[in-house]
């Protein structure tokens, strides 16, 4: 593994399962900066290198599962003396994911994927479109999304989380909790949030989490609306569900890039295992198309994210309905512990 987020719930249902797990964990070294492509090169192929000569040192085992290029690469080149299967757990389209800072190096991370993808024995990835890439290239693919299990899931009631937050009982509050370059890249969707608020007298804007926190505080002071905008740092993990118990709406802000109209960022998951109502633009095909499945929020193009909003706030019910289809699809279909046994039963058919 190259990150210990992704792989600690694909870990923790082998072991429930009975598995005897060997996990090694590779230290990342700083690469050099973006635009030396050489020398990126130079240093991709010796972190590579460097995870070849730490699973020569393991005994064989019956069963390999990798989760990004540079593990992918590796492991390959090795298990070609051990006559095993390979997982390949894809949780980004990373040609996609690079192309955001260097085209060249994009097309590099494509190329050595389709090389080395093709000795894996079964594809393991985050949603249809990313799935359909590998299944285009003849490759078994299974579509599972890495939701939180329901043990992690605490709502608090939303009285109880506005008065801890200072908002208003009565207020519509729609929010955004996670990484606010999402709301500042591209088509800007912070300034279409605002615009939109000027007709809704009693909508209330919720942002937690970095790095922009303080400028988003700043252009809500320039709009007019300090009073009704609600911005927040980094908060960990264990301490949001006040955050969440305060919303009447979820927003998913993704911008219109590649590496956002292919995935499904667990952040969609968070907002439904709350019975939080999503809003989500169309350019995100992956997200859009779950939100119609399951009715369980909107789908807007930009240019009518205010009247959409308008008829949300003004029709709790409806938000209720839709909060309650998305909370229940994700206890019976989304969260972890209904995708664990399905990655156990993918993982116990290639031993």
């Amino acid at each position: 593994r190259s990150s210990k987020k992704v792989v600690e719930r694909p870990h923790s249902a082998l072991k429930a399962a009975g598995w005897d797990m060997d996990v090694i964990e590779v230290q990342r070294q700083r690469a050099p900066q973006m635009g030396q492509f050489l020398r990126r090169a130079l240093h991709f192929r010796r972190m590579t290198r460097d995870i070849e000569q730490m699973l020569e040192k393991v005994e064989a085992p019956d069963l390999l599962i990798v989760h990004d290029i540079e593990t992918l690469t590796a492991a390959t080149r090795v298990a070609k003396n051990w006559s095993i299967n390979i997982v390949y757990d894809c949780h980004e389209h990373w040609p996609f994911l690079i192309s955001e800072n260097s085209w060249l190096e994009a097309l590099a991370a494509d190329i050595i994927e389709r090389l080395y993808v093709r000795h894996a024995t079964h594809v393991v990835t985050v949603s249809e479109s990313i799935a359909d890439r590998f299944r285009r290239m003849g490759l078994p693919t299974t579509v599972l999304y890495n939701a939180r299990p329901r043990s992690e899931i605490h709502p608090m009631s939303t009285i109880e989380a506005r008065k801890h937050l200072d908002i208003p009982p009565g207020a519509f509050v729609m929010g955004f909790i996670g990484n606010t370059d999402q709301l500042l890249k591209h088509d800007a969707p912070i300034d279409y949030i605002l615009d939109a608020m000027h007709s809704i007298p009693e909508a209330h804007l919720l942002i937690v989490g970095g790095p922009n926190h303080e400028w988003i505080e700043a252009t809500a002071r320039d709009y007019g609306l300090i009073e009704r905008v609600h911005v927040y740092g980094p908060v960990p993990y264990a301490t949001l569900e006040p955050f969440y118990g305060a919303l009447d709406l979820g927003l998913v802000p993704l911008s219109n890039i590649p590496k956002y109209n292919v995935s499904m960022g667990n952040k969609v998951f968070d907002y439904m295992a709350r019975g939080i109502p999503l809003f989500v633009p169309e350019t995100a095909k992956e997200c859009a198309a779950l939100v119609r499945r399951e009715e369980c929020g909107w789908t807007y193009e930009p240019r009518m994210f205010a009247p959409i909003l308008n008829t949300i706030a003004h029709n709790k019910d409806e938000r209720l309905r839709r909060g309650f289809y998305g909370r229940a699809a994700f206890d019976y279909q989304y969260c972890w512990d209904r995708q664990a046994p399905t990655f156990v039963r993918v993982c116990e058919s290639l031993i």
